[in-house]
């Protein structure tokens, strides 16, 4: 909570939006160059028609483009109106702290129009999901708002699971995500390092997900229908980088405070903590897995680390420690314990 504040104070301080400014000037016929360096931002072209922008954060999407899934993993949600305009690390925390694209937006009744549409055997739980949705815009005042010692308090449990946390303001005109915030546990579980997260975000301006949202009406209604009635705990299918998909529990925590830029605002914060089943554990968080998945990503199959790595795990020789008996060469090997 306090890395956050922090870093909402140096963003109302400076804009996150910067770039390299280069200014010529002549003096003495001659041209200088003037040059100011700051965090540059990649904008990404983005098809307007896929995602669905409103007052009220729905986190909708229409299809889910392959070019933006990180392997098995698919686009977050929290990408799909936003691009991240800051990263933050501290320790095993990352926070990214988000900006909503420049697009058209669509009213309550456009948006219900587009779902009957579709035609799907979910549009009237997805219509109903919608209403409920909006329904925060007019309740946000009645919230149960939690003290900065509890949030801290909670903050210390959930660093101990792997977890991901979403940030959204809400007043009587709009929600609006600001922040994402995961730890370093919940990328092992996803399978991904950090530079692969960052490299994908790089090309792409979109973060990964673990949770399996395919740009269907069923798996969203699901994770919409768990937030709206803010179940505490859910059975949910969790996708990894290779591709896997395993059943794990879900506990949501969800948190209201007083906003303290704006006495008509409340900070919505909800905590999606990831419980892992013994059995799996021990294969997600196995290195060996979360190397090969980064050698695979950068196409470092022959780089000296996966050639090491393989060497650990097979008890592999070098030719050093060849005993040479015969004059013509030929090698008594030592004996190659399998793994």
């Amino acid at each position: 909570m306090k890395l956050r504040k922090n870093i909402n104070q140096e963003e109302q301080k400076c804009s996150p939006v910067t770039k390299t400014i280069c200014k010529l000037k002549q003096r003495d016929t001659q041209h200088q160059i003037s040059n100011k360096v700051v965090l540059p931002i990649l904008t990404v072209p983005r098809p307007l028609s896929t995602f669905i922008k409103s007052a009220v954060e729905l986190k909708l999407s229409l299809s889910c483009p392959q070019e933006r899934c990180l392997g098995g993993l698919r686009e977050n949600p929290c990408t799909y109106n936003y691009k991240v305009c800051r990263v933050d690390q501290y320790a095993d925390l990352f926070f990214f702290s988000l900006e909503q694209y420049d697009r058209d937006q669509f009213s309550k009744q456009q948006v219900c129009q587009l779902i009957k549409n579709m035609n799907d055997q979910y549009s009237e739980q997805a219509l109903e999901c919608v209403e409920n949705r909006f329904k925060i815009l007019d309740n946000f005042k009645d919230q149960t708002l939690l003290s900065e010692n509890e949030l801290l308090e909670l903050e210390k449990i959930v660093s101990q699971y792997p977890f991901q946390c979403t940030i959204q303001n809400v007043n009587q005109l709009n929600s609006v995500l600001s922040q994402r915030i995961l730890n370093q546990k919940f990328l092992d579980v996803m399978g991904i390092t950090k530079d692969m997260m960052f490299d994908h975000l790089k090309e792409t301006q979109a973060l990964p997900t673990i949770f399996n949202l395919d740009g269907t009406l069923k798996n969203w209604c699901e994770l919409a229908k768990y937030s709206v009635e803010g179940r505490e705990y859910f059975d949910f299918y969790l996708n990894t980088y290779e591709g896997a998909q395993y059943k794990c529990k879900v506990e949501q925590k969800q948190i209201f405070k007083q906003s303290s830029l704006d006495p008509n605002q409340i900070i919505f914060i909800e905590f999606r903590i990831i419980h892992i089943d013994p059995s799996s554990m021990k294969s997600l968080y196995r290195q060996e897995r979360i190397l090969k998945n980064h050698a695979e990503y950068f196409n470092l199959k022959n780089s000296d680390l996966v050639l090491n790595q393989f060497k650990t795990q097979t008890n592999y020789l070098d030719a050093k420690n060849y005993k040479i008996t015969r004059p013509c060469g030929h090698k008594k090997i030592d004996k190659i314990i399998p793994s």
